[in-house]
């Protein structure tokens, strides 16, 4: 069953997947962004299922490179760097057989990434993104500093979607994907002003230098640079 977020949205379907599962011997390979309801710790103990998470689909660097073709080395070096072991970049690279990662990207990839990930996300959470990916981690006291009383729930639904590469306890979106965020900013956008002085302020506190550098990186700021420059004597 693949994309089965979609079946989830019923609680008729997930009932009659669960009595498959329970009532007769058939074997289901599911895919999904959401966890099913019947998916609960206590089942997965017991062995009713298994789960074949982010991090066991990722590729490592040598499987990357047997994907791609070995006629030009260094053009595959950067894509593999690029790629940092998504699959889906991978596979669209091998598909435009390009030696160029930035022909991919900007194309095939944010198309991808827009109808696979970003237009299935809630209103909130695509508002949230884009300034969650100016952080250089995302933590929870970061996701605070941005969203507030929300940033539990919108932690929680980006990390089930698939958007971070480690646990959202120290979280961080994957490269191509931060970029494809990132331009989502404007700068002279009040929200993104707002978030960008806010973090700074955050960091600096912290004594974060790097941190609060990052941000202005991705969306310049003269008043956050000043605060910084002048704190950081």
């Amino acid at each position: 069953l693949d994309e089965y977020e979609w079946l989830a949205e019923s609680p008729a379907c997930e009932e009659y997947v669960r009595l498959l599962i329970d009532e007769s011997s058939m074997r289901l390979f599911i895919t999904s962004r959401r966890k099913p309801a019947w998916a609960t710790a206590r089942r997965r103990i017991y062995g009713d299922f298994a789960v074949l998470d982010r991090g066991l689909l990722r590729m490592s660097d040598e499987e990357a490179h047997r994907v791609l073709s070995p006629a030009n080395v260094a053009a595959s070096r950067e894509i593999v760097r690029a790629a940092s072991g998504w699959p889906a970049v991978l596979g669209l690279a091998v598909a435009q057989s390009t030696a160029d990662i930035s022909g991919v990207v900007p194309s095939m990839l944010y198309e991808y990434l827009a109808e696979e990930l970003f237009f299935r996300s809630s209103p909130s959470l695509q508002t949230a993104l884009p300034m969650l990916a100016l952080a250089p981690y995302v933590r929870s006291d970061v996701a605070q500093v941005i969203s507030g009383s929300a940033s539990t729930r919108l932690l929680e639904e980006a990390a089930a979607a698939g958007y971070f590469t480690e646990p959202h306890g120290q979280a961080s979106f994957h490269p191509l994907l931060k970029d494809f965020l990132l331009a989502k900013i404007k700068p002279e956008d009040p929200e993104a002003i707002r978030v960008t002085r806010d973090l700074v302020n955050f960091y600096v506190r912290e004594e974060a230098w790097d941190s609060a550098f990052h941000v202005l990186q991705n969306c310049p700021d003269k008043e956050g640079l000043t605060q910084l420059i002048e704190t950081g004597k």
